[in-house]
């Protein structure tokens, strides 16, 4: 999984599209938008909001994902400390189960680790 900063992803979005706009230019191609024909001065109006698009959305999307990934981190944990408190040592699988899963079914899990009498009864299906 390649990993990045979200706050440098603005950046290398708008780095990436000017290159490719130049490439454009270069060939003296014209794009086409859905007005019709873009001409070469208004490319650069086009892709000044299109920059700044992306820098007010990425940072919201990236600290929505963050918190997510957080949340069911934490929940992991947790589960992992319950877990041997109330069943004993645990098979190695569990913790890999455990930090593979969805975030409903590690809910379902957490819950169920309450009121289980066995470890299988928490990962029943």
């Amino acid at each position: 999984m390649v990993q990045f900063r979200i706050k440098n992803y603005p950046k290398i979005v708008a780095y990436r599209l000017g290159c490719w706009l130049s490439e454009i230019r270069n060939e003296k191609k014209v794009a086409i938008g859905d007005q019709g024909v873009v001409r070469p001065e208004e490319e650069n109006e086009m892709i000044s909001q299109f920059a700044r698009d992306i820098r007010q959305k990425a940072p919201r999307e990236g600290m929505r994902k963050g918190l997510l990934e957080g949340e069911v981190k934490g929940e992991a944990k947790s589960l992992l400390r319950m877990l041997p408190r109330r069943f004993g040592s645990l098979p190695d699988e569990i913790s890999e189960r455990v930090h593979n899963v969805d975030p409903n079914t590690m809910e379902m899990w957490a819950d169920r680790v309450l009121d289980a009498k066995f470890l299988k009864e928490v990962f029943s299906e």
